[in-house]
């Protein structure tokens, strides 16, 4: 969930046959508020042993505190950038604006333990204030609190992390 962070779960290295990589997704929008959510499995094929399986998942929520909401782009199959209503800044008139204010939270998890394989699973909790200045620059930061159900090489127990971005999209 952090970019950044070192990886917590590995499986190793696994010799494959074949992978087939299954998921299913959904989103909803009503005016600030919008929910998404995604299931998805790795069926791993190896050659002579057993097939594994290894699922994961999320669903997040936000809402804009402006007022905003996200657009969905049909053509391209992906939300597109939030416009503010009103810009960061002073504006004509000695008018100010802003942005846009965007609250959000997700709960994720990944289990990469089946069979022989224990690469260990990991579930948590990410809350994040999103401020838009402008159609091309948003600042992002997020809470992680991890719960790691380490086995093998990874190890268990909390981990929290703080992530800071700035985004600047042309």
């Amino acid at each position: 969930e952090m970019h950044m962070a070192k990886d917590f779960l590995d499986t190793g290295a696994l010799a494959t046959g074949n992978v087939d990589l299954m998921n299913g997704e959904a989103a909803m929008v009503m005016g600030p508020l919008s929910v998404q959510g995604e299931v998805m499995r790795a069926q791993v094929s190896r050659n002579k042993a057993s097939t594994l399986a290894f699922n994961g998942g999320y669903v997040y929520a936000s809402y804009f505190l402006t007022g905003e909401q996200r657009n969905y782009r049909k053509t391209a199959g992906c939300f597109d950038r939030v416009k503010p209503a009103s810009n960061f800044g002073v504006h004509k008139g000695g008018e100010r604006g802003w942005g846009a204010w965007e609250v959000g939270a997700r709960y994720s998890w990944l289990d990469l333990n089946d069979g022989a394989v224990q690469g260990g699973s990991m579930a948590d909790w990410t809350f994040g204030l999103n401020w838009y200045l402008n159609p091309n620059i948003r600042i992002q930061t997020n809470y992680v609190l991890a719960d790691l159900n380490g086995t093998g090489s990874s190890k268990g127990g909390p981990a929290n992390m703080v992530g800071l971005r700035l985004h600047v999209d042309f």
